[in-house]
């Protein structure tokens, strides 16, 4: 299912994230030929990055923002202003970028627009309430191209973006490490778990924080950003790979909505808590994750095997040695980017290999933590401890 893009406004609720595609010509030749890449790429809106723009004069943005409407193709247009404080390729003092902001939703070309909203001496909620009488659907942002804030900040900030009056929030971070990449992604599962109603558009930039531009549909990001060429943030990934890769997360997701991920094909919606024949719904669980020595020696290696014990099973033998967890009724909840920490902390420990035991039911959700976990540096092989009744399907997983 393709998120719906309405001409005012993003859509929170489910499906693949909508795809934007930054324009970032700096004269109106190279963002016409830009607008026609975008509509050829299937985009669902474009942003103008009118920070990229040569004529900065009110009159020139205008018609700018005019020609554009007319080469868009009806795609909405979303109008930003970035500053150079969060990332963006000019300074604007608080009255510069207020009065351009209003003079473009004035004039009828654009129907979204980004707000800095934490930009020192500008009186946000003024501008916003504004910009929304001119019947502007609005995006609260907030950018940090040099770090990833603790989690404590980053929900005071989405909090602060929230009471913006914003009809949407957006929420860019730099990470330095993957595990930054995890703050980000739970900060915004559990934002997104206490207001449900909010659109959010989160992003972790760079090579390392690829996952949240993909992954949006599973944490709770409804839009994502793609090039057709110049990339207007680092980490940005060409649109027809992009919507690949959105649709294999979509696939995922939906493999637990009727499953037959097992031969007993019991065609459960575990999308909705309801639980399956191997005694577990969508969520990740595993009972334990440790280095393990008392594999066969060939796994073992010098300091034990980096094991991952799921809970749930499809078999239900009599004599399972392991039933606690096999019956389902031991474990933590993992979301895959955690489930790929994971793998990167036995990694460090020393692991010989990451040994997954009894994941076939999860198989959708590991694959995927395993790829994340790939691009964040795993190197280690990969062994699939399984009890041997798997479907052809879930092992191409």
């Amino acid at each position: 299912m393709m998120r719906k893009m309405n001409p005012v406004r993003i859509d929170p609720g489910p499906g693949i994230p909508a795809i934007c595609i930054p324009l970032t010509g700096k004269d109106l030749e190279s963002l016409k030929d830009q607008a026609k890449k975008a509509i050829q790429e299937g985009a669902d809106l474009v942003e103008w990055r009118a920070d990229y723009f040569g004529d900065q004069s009110v009159k020139g943005l205008v018609n700018a923002a005019r020609i554009l409407d007319q080469e868009a193709g009806g795609l909405p247009v979303l109008f930003t202003m970035r500053t150079r404080e969060e990332g963006g390729e000019r300074r604007y003092t608080p009255g510069e970028y207020q009065d351009r902001l209003m003079a473009a939703a004035g004039s009828g070309y654009i129907r979204l627009a980004d707000v800095e909203a934490m930009k020192p001496g500008l009186e946000c909620r003024r501008l916003i309430t504004g910009l929304k009488e001119k019947g502007i659907f609005v995006i609260a942002s907030s950018h940090d191209h040099d770090r990833t804030p603790p989690p404590g900040v980053l929900a005071d900030r989405l909090e602060q973006l929230k009471n913006s009056g914003a009809q949407a929030v957006k929420l860019a971070v730099m990470p330095k490490s993957f595990q930054d990449v995890v703050i980000l992604m739970k900060a915004v599962r559990k934002f997104r778990k206490a207001e449900p109603g909010i659109p959010v558009i989160a992003v972790s930039m760079g090579e390392i924080g690829a996952v949240t531009r993909v992954r949006g549909e599973d944490y709770g990001s409804c839009l994502t950003f793609g090039t057709t060429g110049e990339a207007s943030a680092p980490g940005q990934i060409p649109a027809d790979r992009l919507r690949k890769l959105l649709e294999e997360v979509h696939e995922e997701l939906e493999t637990y909505r009727d499953c037959t991920l097992c031969p007993r094909a019991c065609h459960v919606d575990r999308t909705k808590g309801h639980k399956g024949y191997c005694g577990e719904d969508r969520r990740i669980r595993a009972a334990r994750s440790a280095l393990h020595p008392w594999e066969e020696p060939c796994l073992v290696g010098e300091n034990g095997s980096g094991t991952v014990f799921f809970s749930g099973c499809s078999l239900r033998c009599l004599y399972c040695q392991n039933q606690e967890i096999a019956l389902g009724n031991f474990g933590k909840e993992l979301e895959v980017e955690e489930l790929a920490e994971t793998f990167l902390r036995l990694q460090e420990k020393g692991a010989a290999n990451i040994n997954l035991v009894t994941a076939d039911h999860f198989a959708p959700g590991v694959a995927s933590a395993l790829r994340a976990a790939r691009a964040w540096g795993l190197s280690l092989p990969v062994v699939l401890n399984c009890g041997g009744y798997e479907t052809v399907s879930a092992l191409h997983l």
